[in-house]
């Protein structure tokens, strides 16, 4: 029988210390990995949070496309989600028509993003001269960061804002703006 004092530890708590030793390193290794090897364009980004923000989009089992609302759009009381693009008009050609009709922002905004939506937009009577849109279809054009133009005092010290275009899936024509 061996005494649990002696100076030799015995093969099973050698081979259990090397192991651990082995998994530890392999944990921390992991770790390090995950904390500095991340790919940022893979981390979601809550909407209206920075410069690149956009709204956080993800499919659920085979159901159409869905996403939050950006902050200023719902407190406009807007809602989208985002669908598949339709056959009728391109992303680009999205683009093309939002930047003909407003072509000072299209050029100086920082990021362009167009995504496909259903717009819910309901006519109120406190916000007057815009038709009800109901899960109507629609192209969102997201100009972000547009510079503020002007040389007059401003009474926002915002120095750039992002513009919302909102254009007909079908017709191009567009249906409304927001700036935020």
């Amino acid at each position: 029988m061996r005494n649990s004092s002696s100076p030799h530890p015995s093969r099973w708590h050698t081979i259990s210390q090397i192991s651990g030793g082995i998994l530890l390193g392999i944990g921390i290794f992991w770790l390090a990995k995950l904390l500095f090897f991340h790919t940022p364009a893979a981390a979601p980004l809550m909407p209206g949070t920075g410069a690149g923000a956009r709204p956080t989009v993800s499919a659920v089992g085979g159901s159409p496309l869905t996403f939050s609302t950006p902050a200023p759009l719902r407190a406009a009381g807007i809602t989208v989600s985002a669908i598949q693009p339709p056959s009728t008009m391109s992303e680009t050609q999205a683009l093309q028509l939002a930047g003909q009709d407003e072509p000072d922002a299209a050029s100086s905004a920082k990021k362009q993003v167009a995504d496909a939506v259903t717009l819910s937009y309901p006519a109120s009577k406190v916000v007057k001269g815009h038709a009800d849109f109901n899960h109507s279809i629609a192209w969102m054009v997201w100009y972000q960061q547009v510079p503020q133009g002007g040389d007059g005092i401003a009474i926002d010290k915002q120095p750039s804002h992002d513009l919302y275009i909102f254009l007909d899936a079908k017709t191009g024509q567009e249906l409304f703006t927001i700036w935020s």
